[in-house]
């Protein structure tokens, strides 16, 4: 429904051990999965689907119930993932092209040119995006539209902001359209654009 706010969906993982575990064996498996569980409580972790190949985020939310049958352990295990998922593999568009959002939600790309590329200028849709100067050699500059950044990056991962050289104003590719990129001058041969696509819970299911 357009203008619908999705918000985290609540989930529980039920697992069993093999049978035929001993009382140590099997206090040493709830010893680890209570050790796993406590160690992954503030970062999220990543669950793939295998049929659809999509990606969620997840988190460790609320207690775990571990219970001890008489030679296997059985664990339900409370999750928190958010409302969109994303596939495995992004998308990646070489020089000019064609970006496609099949998702189900508005999503900004992200350029990334290699080091040697003189004043790199492109079209994406209707607007031109100029950047002055130089890319540095053994640096690449990002131009992201997802979270509105421009900086050049070392290949030691230092980041410097650049987003001042930037002309044109960020834009998203809306959901379950294309967008054409243009390459003019020579950054064809350098510029790479990535989507990630993102898509609901619910063809999960």
């Amino acid at each position: 429904i357009q203008n619908s706010v999705y918000k985290n969906r609540l989930f529980n993982i039920v697992a069993f051990s093999q049978s035929g575990l001993s009382t140590k064996e099997k206090e040493d498996l709830k010893q680890r999965i209570a050790e796993i569980l406590d160690a992954t409580k503030k970062d999220s972790k990543k669950l793939t689907f295998g049929n659809t190949r999509t990606t969620f985020d997840v988190k460790y939310s609320g207690t775990a119930n571990i219970q001890e049958g008489q030679s296997y352990v059985k664990a339900t295990i409370p999750l928190e993932a958010k409302p969109y998922g994303y596939p495995v593999i992004e998308q990646e568009v070489y020089g000019s092209g064609l970006v496609v959002n099949n998702g189900d939600k508005d999503v900004g790309v992200v350029h990334i040119i290699r080091g040697g590329c003189q004043n790199p200028s492109f079209q994406l849709g209707n607007i031109t995006y100029i950047w002055n100067g130089t890319v540095p050699e053994n640096s690449k500059l990002y131009i992201n539209h997802e979270d509105y950044s421009c900086y050049l990056e070392s290949v030691e991962g230092v980041r410097v902001n650049a987003l001042n050289k930037l002309t044109g104003e960020f834009q998203k590719v809306p959901k379950g359209t294309s967008m054409a990129i243009t390459c003019f001058n020579d950054t064809q041969d350098y510029i790479t654009t990535r989507i990630k696509e993102y898509v609901l819970w619910k063809y999960n299911k």
